[in-house]
């Protein structure tokens, strides 16, 4: 009896070290790898302090308030819940975002397939003002430099070391705003990046899920983003006629939804996201289509840690069968939603790139490739849509796999 009492009286005076030492100890002893981290993450959310602030808060004395907080966080990480959703929060291309068992928790793999749709992009602008600059030089050849920080800052982030941006401003012609469109946006990750990152752009970002939405919703007001960013409650596998016809019905609304979404919408308080009956408003056709669809192969799925397939919302991990339903309805109904020249960019499952890339040569697109993750595994593909070959037979691309091996290969031949 004294000597549980003597351990109350221990605990009642925990200081923040002693409670942070703990904590560690007893996350490593449940399996957890990064026991550390996790319990300074832990510690901050229960006192309110940044992370760097617990360092210089050793000696403070924990609140009962405090305590029990941290307990209760302690309780649900031992018992399995993903730390992000303890946390609330979930880190991405330098940003925090808001995340809720209603969404699936941002990977920093797909942080890749972000940077894939920038690079396209600042490849897109050094091509224009490369061009921009010849019409220029051949107008006024007394023309030598021009002042960087006039350029439009979109271009700018996109093409580093800018003189061929410099002669885009000498030609007065203004970097065209972009528009895109995103396919199950989940809680906003990739479409509040490519916002922030390319700056004057438009971006439709959908999901079947209220929920969701709101989610979305609620990050990118936090980031002030909410006038970049337009969120739609869109179900691309219902709106995908299944006949793979590019162009066909089923490609042609952007917005095909039941009316039990709109219900569901009403429940969740969402009042603006209601269904497109004239797709004439989303011309001009977008400039790319991005997404991180639901690409887990049915089988595939009950051999996911606990961690995920207990915690994560089911609906964006399962991607059928062979993990490529999402690929069929998205890439086909991008036929008929992409300008000429537009971006395809998904991430896929390791085991599914070759077939998605199979399908896609069905389609009128080109520049097939497929990219490795950085782990060195296939897991995301890019295509341009070419405009002028939806009413003719198509031929096959090769397929272009931009592995780590492969790029050496290139660069040293």
């Amino acid at each position: 009896m004294d000597t549980m009492k003597q351990a109350k009286q221990t605990q009642d005076s925990w200081t923040l070290l002693a409670a942070l030492r703990w904590t560690e100890q007893h996350l490593t002893r449940h399996g957890e790898q990064n026991a550390r981290l996790s319990a300074q993450l832990l510690m901050a959310q229960a006192t309110g302090l940044e992370r760097i602030e617990l360092y210089t808060n050793f000696d403070l004395t924990l609140s009962r308030a405090e305590r029990e907080a941290l307990r209760t966080s302690i309780q649900r990480r031992v018992a399995g819940e993903p730390l992000q959703y303890i946390l609330g929060k979930a880190p991405f291309y330098h940003i925090d975002l808001a995340v809720t068992p209603d969404v699936l928790i941002p990977r920093p793999e797909t942080e890749s397939l972000v940077e894939l749709v920038l690079g396209h992009f600042a490849q897109s602008v050094a091509c224009d003002t490369r061009s921009v600059a010849c019409d220029t030089q051949s107008v006024d050849h007394t023309v030598q430099s021009a002042d960087p920080d006039h350029t439009a800052q979109s271009a700018d982030r996109a093409v580093k070391n800018s003189s061929s941006v410099a002669t885009l401003v000498l030609s007065q012609e203004p970097v065209p705003s972009l528009r895109l469109l995103e396919f199950g946006t989940g809680c906003g990750n990739i479409a509040l990046t490519l916002a922030r990152e390319l700056e004057g752009c438009h971006i439709v970002a959908t999901d079947i899920s209220p929920a969701a939405l709101s989610v979305a919703r609620a990050n990118a007001m936090a980031l002030d983003l909410a006038d970049a960013v337009e969120f739609v409650l869109d179900d691309f596998m219902i709106s995908f006629d299944g006949a793979g016809e590019p162009g066909g019905q089923g490609c042609s609304s952007l917005c095909h939804t039941h009316s039990s979404f709109i219900k569901d919408a009403d429940e969740f308080g969402i009042q603006d996201y209601s269904p497109v009956q004239d797709t004439s408003q989303m011309m001009p056709f977008f400039d790319a289509i991005v997404s991180n669809p639901p690409y887990i192969p049915s089988g595939l799925v009950p051999t996911l840690p606990p961690e995920v397939v207990d915690h994560e919302p089911l609906l964006a991990l399962d991607g059928g069968s062979d993990g490529l339903d999402a690929l069929r309805a998205i890439a086909t109904r991008a036929v008929g939603l992409l300008a000429p020249g537009g971006l395809l960019a998904l991430e896929l499952h390791e085991t599914s790139l070759d077939a998605a890339a199979d399908y896609v040569r069905g389609l009128p697109y080109r520049a097939i490739e497929i990219h490795d993750d950085l782990n060195g595994r296939p897991r995301f593909l890019t295509a341009t849509f070419e405009a002028g070959r939806v009413d003719r037979a198509l031929r096959a691309d090769k397929i272009v796999r931009t592995g780590s091996a492969e790029r050496k290969n290139r660069a040293s031949a």
